[in-house]
């Protein structure tokens, strides 16, 4: 149930308890189309404002995408691959197992981290001085793209991190259709 997104026991040592949740399977497929949405929904925000968001924006626009991009292969992994570990390879989903002690696993999660949190921070300080799009959405957007980023593996902070960085995206693509300059 909403343990899937409030996991408060049972992390100690892995991710193993989580994956075999339920619930597991529907909330990251609508996870992963979430970031596919991401991917395309961030390059019209881009285009929105390309003009006045000038190199700031574009740069802001690269490191999120490419993010993004990273972030969906995890979340590929997370959605299709986990749960065969759970039956398979359960030592993999634990803290101190082979994937999340190597190296390479580590330096690709760190790498998608960091862009999706400098991307959004750039793209937002880009947005709010273009002022074409809202300057909440732009903050909100910031502050949920830095706390979801950056702290993706506390589940509690990942999920109230993902929830103001959505209010942020949604506040934003509302404000493609508008007109008028006060989004």
């Amino acid at each position: 149930g909403l343990a899937i997104f409030f996991p408060l026991e049972g992390m100690e040592t892995g991710y193993l308890n989580l994956v075999k949740d339920a619930d597991w399977l529907w909330v990251n497929i609508v996870g992963l189309i979430a970031t596919m949405l991401l991917a395309v929904g961030f390059l019209g925000l881009y285009l929105k404002q390309a003009k006045e968001s000038g190199l700031l924006g574009f740069i802001g626009f690269l490191l999120a995408f490419f993010g993004s991009l990273l972030f969906m292969c995890i979340q590929y992994i997370e959605t299709v691959l986990w749960p065969i570990f759970t039956e398979h390879a359960q030592g993999l989903l634990e803290h101190e197992g082979a994937m999340f002690t190597d190296t390479v696993f580590t330096i690709f999660y760190l790498i998608m981290g960091y862009s999706l949190a400098l991307g959004f921070v750039i793209f937002g300080i880009a947005t709010l001085r273009a002022k074409i799009l809202s300057k909440w959405g732009a903050l909100l957007m910031m502050i949920g793209g830095v706390v979801f980023s950056l702290v993706i593996s506390v589940i509690i902070v990942r999920t109230v991190g993902i929830v103001l960085l959505a209010a942020g995206l949604v506040w934003l693509g509302w404000g493609i259709g508008k007109d008028d300059r006060e989004a």
